[in-house]
């Protein structure tokens, strides 16, 4: 069985920059009225990270834009979908013209596959995944891509580490991002609360879908995914992060 994890993650982690989306209340409690006041605001806010964080148990991982670098043009897929606000999926849920959803299918198919054949690790992920591996950290991977890229990111990634992923989501499950049902999902295979997982993305759907459920969500910025152009339906994330190795 897998060992429990070490507390270091949320030591390391709180020292990431935190944008929580708790309640107004919390938030207003949390902004210094006073200069003075500001050390103890922001020693309150490490604290609510710090417990938030040590009642992790898993990490829920994004794939493109997250594990590997975004190699999408989001702007021609837009364009060639027609698609040029929103969610391009929950656009696509609400059409009734079959001829114009597999039009979409097909672009977003080609697209997805021409990425394959450029696939690219992030810096030091198989390190990253090795620490939430030894710290006994379950770990799981949702995308909104198909099985196909999956099995080539995971040869790219390699036998042994492609392993650690006990659980493997894509597009293909009957429910994806940014339903928090998946989450939902994840907790009951490892038999734990939704607020014990810990999401890691780079896109809007990442962070709706973990605060939606309830979870602790983790932005890598800069990643490069397609984030739409509407605002965050659920907040901002728990945590900022600009490197995967600020998770260890």
């Amino acid at each position: 069985g897998r060992r429990r994890r070490s507390t270091r993650i949320g030591v390391v982690l709180s020292s990431a920059s935190p944008t929580h989306a708790g309640d107004s209340a919390r938030r207003e409690a949390l902004t210094p009225v006073k200069e003075s006041d500001l050390n103890g605001a922001l020693k309150r806010e490490d604290r609510w990270l710090a417990r938030r964080l040590n009642a992790v148990r898993g990490v829920v991982w994004d794939m493109d834009g997250t594990m590997v670098q975004a190699n999408i043009d989001f702007k021609e897929m837009r364009e060639r979908t027609t698609i040029s606000v929103g969610d391009l999926f929950s656009v696509m849920q609400q059409w009734t013209d079959e001829a114009q959803l597999q039009r979409a299918m097909d672009v977003i198919n080609e697209m997805e596959l021409g990425a394959q054949k450029t696939l690219r690790l992030m810096h030091r992920l198989r390190e990253t995944l090795d620490y939430l591996d030894g710290s006994g950290m379950q770990i799981a991977l949702v995308t909104r891509n198909t099985s196909s890229a999956v099995q080539a990111f995971f040869s790219l990634l390699g036998e042994r580490h492609a392993a650690l992923f006990s659980v493997v989501l894509t597009r293909e499950f009957r429910y994806v991002k940014p339903d928090k049902r998946l989450m939902i999902h994840i907790a009951q295979k490892w038999n734990v609360e939704p607020h014990q997982l810990l999401m890691v993305g780079d896109s809007r759907e990442d962070v709706e879908v973990a605060n939606a459920a309830g979870s602790t969500s983790c932005l890598v910025a800069g990643g490069g995914n397609d984030g739409g152009t509407s605002p965050l339906a659920q907040g901002e994330p728990t945590l900022t992060i600009s490197s995967l190795y600020e998770l260890v």
